[in-house]
């Protein structure tokens, strides 16, 4: 009943929609020039926490573990300078606590939660992050590169846990915005394993620029940015 709902949902068509717009890019400029295309598979473990413009009403109380994982597309128009992007999964969320008592929509019903009660939110985005990378030539097997961009995020999935409300995550789409917005970087270095294949390892951060969260039911208007620092994983081919 729940994908049936989905599938008539016009903010779910138009997220389907996106995936596979960037998904025939991405292999549209494969197929052009595939010498100067590489493609790489990582994993970014992360911790996440949300930052307010409005400190005095709504409150970071809390952290999250999460994760980006997927394709990288990296473009070489120079020896050293490429093109980036990527389709991947990226979790996030963050715990924030309100000053006033707000109403929540979460889980098919309107939760009244408290003043000072912990909000747990946990965001599911597909990722597409668009932008420049940048890397030194060959050091031995080393080679260093820095990258920087912007991210695209389609929210598919949202969970929200009231501390004290709620007995478990409930699903908390309603209270959420589909899409953000946020910019990126990438300090790394990758090792040489012979051709275009190479190991890669990087710090990564992502900074979000638009709001996540719909200011109804009682919450301040505000906006409720989210942060991550990751540890990134992969492989080149």
């Amino acid at each position: 009943m729940k994908d049936k709902v989905k599938a008539r949902n016009p903010e779910y068509s138009r997220l389907r929609k996106a995936v596979l717009f960037f998904g025939l890019l991405f292999l549209g400029v494969s197929g052009a020039n595939a010498q100067k295309l590489q493609i790489g598979l990582n994993f970014t473990p992360q911790l996440s926490w949300f930052q307010s413009n409005m400190p005095s009403q709504v409150r970071t109380t809390g952290n999250s573990f999460g994760y980006d994982v997927g394709l990288q597309f990296r473009y070489f128009f120079r020896e050293n300078y490429a093109l980036t992007g990527g389709i991947k999964i990226l979790h996030a969320g963050g715990e924030v606590a309100y000053v006033d008592t707000v109403i929540l929509q979460a889980g098919g019903r309107a939760l009244t939660v408290p003043a000072a009660t912990p909000v747990g939110y946990s965001n599911e985005y597909v990722h597409v992050p668009v932008g420049i990378h940048l890397q030194s030539v060959e050091i031995g097997y080393f080679t260093f590169y820095f990258e920087t961009g912007l991210s695209l995020l389609f929210r598919f999935n949202t969970w929200v846990n009231v501390d004290g409300i709620t007995d478990a995550k409930v699903n908390g789409d309603e209270d959420m915005n589909l899409f953000n917005l946020a910019y990126f970087a990438v300090l790394g270095f990758q090792y040489s394993l012979g051709g275009k294949t190479s190991l890669a390892a990087g710090v990564s951060y992502i900074h979000g620029l638009m709001d996540i969260t719909k200011d109804t039911g009682g919450k301040p208007d505000d906006r409720l940015i989210f942060h991550s620092l990751g540890l990134r994983m992969g492989i080149n081919f």
